[in-house]
């Protein structure tokens, strides 16, 4: 009798020890008992925490990591209005950020019109000859293609790789490897700019989430405060890897550069030399004294003419008109197209959406285990449905007998 006595009480260790479940199940569930009636439940099963807060809570919520997140805050838990306004600025910050990236998003396509709106690199290139500008050039530069307008062949699209060889323009706008390593980067942000635009999903639902008293997790404020920090950085990483390969590196300034011309001209056939055939003398005499190459290396007129032969390939000149090689002053002004700057200003908004994060206490019962015993009690197990049951057959009954 008395080994029987001794052994009783260790089932009630056993079940105390265990962590108890029931209220972060019936909050991904959906179906929190907890009384807030003012905050109710979000409209949207999205806005739930997410099921793998329910199928692996030690991992994602239960654990004195995200507890000692879930705690820290300026505001009680359970102040309603300044949760519901926090939550709901950062809503509509999100909201202004998914707009933002969609439009940078644009920029993958080849369409001429969203290209010359929201391209990633801006620039205009002016052609001199004897400080006479002979053509002006915009480009719009996207993450797959670019936008050419200038004079003499109007507004068109070409591929990335004709940015690289000159075909745009007759003329390199940067070394081969520098261009190289710009497609490379932009390629590299097309996957990122989708998948920028589609998490940004997950994120009002966890604002909206959070803005529930009866919903809110410790997860949920993770996500929301360490997670996002650290996509912040790694996006303004990426745009400054992107800006460090591209604009930042075609050529900038007044420079000389190899240009493939009609032989005894320094410009293009379409444009009439006779009104300025002085000019043309004295600056044949002297442009290659006066200026100075911006990679040596490249001064190989037998080969710099074979290159932008095959690039320009008959785009500027017939193939019985004689060409050779001579040397233009180009003036590059390159910037952010509107594309980078709408990604850089969806980036740091996302700052203020951490900061309402932050301030905000998840609820006590999230890191309170009196609580969660409370709410097992009250709602877990065999014995709560059992209750729940009885009152309503008695509620039934006392209906039939008022009937």
């Amino acid at each position: 009798m008395g080994g029987d006595e001794e052994a009783q009480p260790e089932p009630a260790v056993k079940e105390m020890t265990e962590k108890p479940r029931r209220w972060v199940m019936d909050r991904c569930d959906g179906k929190s008992q907890i009384q807030k009636e003012e905050l109710g439940r979000p409209f949207c099963p999205l806005c739930w925490p997410p099921p793998c807060v329910k199928f692996l809570p030690d991992l994602f919520e239960q654990n004195a990591c995200c507890e000692f997140f879930g705690k820290i805050g300026v505001f009680p838990e359970d102040d309603p209005l300044t949760r519901i306004w926090l939550m709901r600025k950062s809503m509509v910050i999100h909201l202004a950020g998914l707009i933002m990236s969609i439009l940078a998003a644009t920029a993958i396509t080849s369409n001429q019109s969203l290209l010359q709106k929201f391209p990633f690199s801006d620039g205009v290139i002016t052609g001199y000859v004897a400080d006479i500008n002979i053509q002006q050039v915009i480009m719009k530069v996207g993450l797959t293609t670019v936008f050419v307008q200038d004079d003499y062949l109007g507004a068109r699209t070409q591929e990335f790789d004709e940015l690289c060889t000159g075909t745009t323009l007759g003329i390199p706008l940067t070394s081969q490897a520098e261009c190289n390593t710009c497609k490379e980067a932009s390629a590299g942000l097309v996957t990122s700019m989708i998948l920028g635009v589609i998490t940004y999903i997950p994120t009002i639902a966890s604002n909206i989430n959070r803005s529930y008293y009866n919903y809110d997790v410790n997860c949920q404020k993770v996500f929301g405060t360490v997670i996002a920090f650290f996509n912040m950085i790694m996006s303004l990483y990426g745009w400054q890897v992107y800006k460090n390969a591209c604009f930042a590196t075609f050529y900038e300034g007044e420079v000389a550069l190899p240009v493939l011309v009609p032989v005894g001209f320094n410009a293009t056939t379409v444009f009439d030399p006779q009104p300025f055939i002085a000019a043309f003398q004295s600056l044949n005499a002297t442009w290659m004294e006066a200026t100075v190459g911006v990679d040596p290396e490249l001064w190989d007129v037998g080969k710099i003419k074979d290159a932008l032969v095959a690039a320009n390939n008959g785009t500027f000149f017939d193939s019985d008109v004689e060409t050779e090689v001579r040397v233009a002053r180009v003036l590059f002004d390159w910037k952010p197209g509107v594309g980078l700057i709408l990604c850089v200003v969806a980036t740091f908004l996302k700052m203020i959406d951490i900061l309402n994060h932050s301030v905000i206490r998840t609820p006590s019962i999230t890191r309170d285990l009196q609580e969660q015993l409370e709410y097992e009690k009250l709602y877990g197990g065999d014995e709560a449905e059992a209750n729940a049951d009885d009152e309503d057959e008695e509620a039934n009954d006392k209906s039939k007998i008022d009937a």
